[in-house]
């Protein structure tokens, strides 16, 4: 584990990813092909029957899916994914662990679950990421006008 990207992956979700921010979603550790993170549940992410929004968990989902990914150095978007409920986040932390289970050529299989503070099985996820070449996704974002300004 490299204490230095799990860093730099505390900063970015605090500062510079505003869901994360609005939903109170942080970076818990990074391990061997693995990422957790965690969510602070309170009124922001809970539906009108007051536990967590399903809405709210499969970001924490994706945004440990995408952790996980940073971490192993690429830059991914999601393909798709599917999400399985099973039980109602009620739990003031929820947590998402990722882990890559495949990993060849421009696509990484990761699955996340989701668990409460008594570790609870809520949810699992299972997201395929399609690896961006940095230099072609650097430029993309420049033509759209979305790189910061020097």
């Amino acid at each position: 584990m490299s204490n230095l990207i799990s860093e730099q992956a505390a900063y970015f979700l605090k500062h510079q990813c505003p869901i994360a921010q609005a939903l109170g979603i942080e970076s818990v550790e990074f391990g061997d092909k693995k990422a957790k993170a965690v969510m602070h549940l309170d009124d922001r992410q809970k539906n009108h029957y007051g536990m967590a929004h399903g809405g709210a968990l499969f970001t924490l989902a994706d945004i440990a899916a995408g952790m996980l990914a940073k971490y192993l150095g690429y830059i991914t978007v999601t393909l798709s994914a599917n999400t399985t409920f099973f039980k109602p986040g009620m739990t003031p932390l929820i947590y998402a662990e990722s882990e890559i289970i495949s990993d060849s050529g421009k696509i990484a299989c990761v699955k996340v679950k989701i668990t409460d503070q008594e570790a609870v099985l809520l949810a699992e996820c299972d997201f395929l990421l399609y690896k961006k070449n940095p230099e072609h996704f650097k430029a993309t974002l420049d033509n759209l006008g979305l790189l910061p300004k020097p």
